[in-house]
């Protein structure tokens, strides 16, 4: 139970840190063929121009993909389709052993919650999200502007050849590395000299739906296993 609540706890923060985006041209990366290179990761520092700064993640699409490692944690992240006003994003975490594949359905337009699935060691569990009575109207945010005190620039490359350029900054927490070429942005997170969470790979196509029709007419709702009073 402890592992399958780290796994959704990190879901949570991942899709806390997606919420800034921009629009942007993506360019199309598909999977790798699998072959790996040996791991760098560069740190250097460049001038802050214009054309360096950091200017907000990519939108999000269908098909793109990412994926962290974390200690004994594999996390990757995908928006595997976007119809009728749902975005669906999976999750799929390895931790010790053991493996599960999570979607959450959101509403494109409020951001609500519709629908939560996930299956692990072959049991689909699901629950519907709470609608209100009102939409919820999202504000629109000022274009960001990139301009961040302090903020370094620099490159990564991960494990499987893929350099992006990188914006790194610190807080009474930590440091993070994000980038605007990389999806949902997330490249680095440290705490002290301890490497909590580094990009292994990404794609802006080629996710796969591991969620089937038939997971979710058979999942055990929980809302039916836990009803309210």
């Amino acid at each position: 139970m402890k592992k399958i609540l780290a796994m959704f706890a990190l879901v949570a923060v991942l899709l806390f840190f997606m919420g800034c985006t921009e629009t942007t041209k993506n360019t199309e990366i598909a999977p790798t063929n699998g072959e790996t290179q040996e791991s760098t990761t560069e740190s250097v520092e460049k001038p802050s121009t214009d054309s360096n700064l950091f200017k907000g993640f990519i939108d999000w699409e269908p098909g793109m993909w990412v994926e962290w490692k974390s200690d004994d944690m594999i996390t990757k992240m995908a928006i595997v389709e976007k119809s009728e006003g749902i975005l669906k994003f999976q999750s799929e975490t390895e931790i010790e052993g053991m493996s599960s594949i999570s979607q959450i359905w959101y509403d494109e337009n409020t951001m609500e919650l519709i629908k939560y699935i996930t299956k692990t060691e072959g049991m689909v569990i699901c629950f519907d999200g709470q609608t209100t009575e009102e939409s919820v109207k999202l504000e629109t945010d000022e274009a960001y502007s990139g301009q961040v005190p302090n903020m370094g620039y620099g490159t990564y490359t991960t494990p499987t050849g893929k350099t992006v350029n990188v914006a790194k900054f610190t807080t009474t927490d930590g440091e993070y590395w994000v980038s605007d070429e990389v999806p949902f942005g997330m490249v680095k997170i440290s705490f002290g000299d301890i490497d909590q969470m580094l990009l292994n790979d990404f794609g802006t196509i080629g996710a796969v739906n591991k969620i089937t029709s038939e997971d979710i007419a058979n999942c055990q709702d929980l809302g039916s296993m836990f009803p309210t009073q």
